[in-house]
């Protein structure tokens, strides 16, 4: 059985402090990936900090505009943007 997802990933800059490289690259505070599910029309993202850590927190797609002004799927109707889809746990990258 095949799923077709669509996902959206970027950065957000939030914050009073945020760093720079050579004073002149932003370095984002956080990192997002937006996911929407056609078939079951649902959708949420993942948010999480730029540090070494593991935690993480799903919004609804709402929330995630509202943070970044960023309409990342601006087709969606209010009511699917509104609710944040269950997500599963992010698994750590395998290294090789």
């Amino acid at each position: 059985m095949t799923t077709e997802l669509y996902v959206v990933t970027g950065p957000v800059f939030q914050g009073q402090s945020l760093q720079r490289i050579n004073g002149r690259v932003l370095v984002p505070s956080h990192a997002f990936k937006a996911v929407y599910d056609p078939q079951r029309r649902q959708a949420a993202a993942y948010l999480v900090e730029n540090v070494t850590t593991k935690a993480h927190r799903v919004l609804s797609i709402a929330e995630l505009e509202q943070l970044t002004g960023v309409a990342v799927f601006p087709g969606l109707p209010e009511a699917v943007r509104a609710i944040a889809m269950p997500l599963p746990d992010p698994k750590p990258r395998r290294r090789s």
